[in-house]
Parts: C-alpha cells; sequence; structure tokens
C-alpha cells in the first residue's frame, strides 16, 4: 500500500554551507533544532 504526504516548508533557517569537520556540522545541527524550536514555540 502506497501512502503519501505533504510537506510545506514554513520557514528557511540558513543558506546551505560547508564544513570543516563533523563536530562543525554537529554544532551547526543543535543551533537550527534550537532556531526551529523558538520558531514554532
Amino acid at each position: 500500500m502506497e501512502k503519501k504526504i505533504n510537506v510545506e516548508f514554513l520557514k528557511k533557517i540558513r543558506d546551505e554551507k560547508k564544513f570543516n569537520g563533523l563536530d562543525e556540522l554537529k554544532e551547526q545541527i543543535f543551533k537550527d533544532i534550537a532556531f526551529a524550536k523558538q520558531y514554532f514555540s
């Protein structure tokens, strides 16, 4: 059984960015999560 979902983007968090390593990427992910939580609360 095939299921479909619709996705709507409500806010762009940031532009694409290259990271110099895994630690830098993880730090940015946590910042993005904090921004999204604040935006949607």
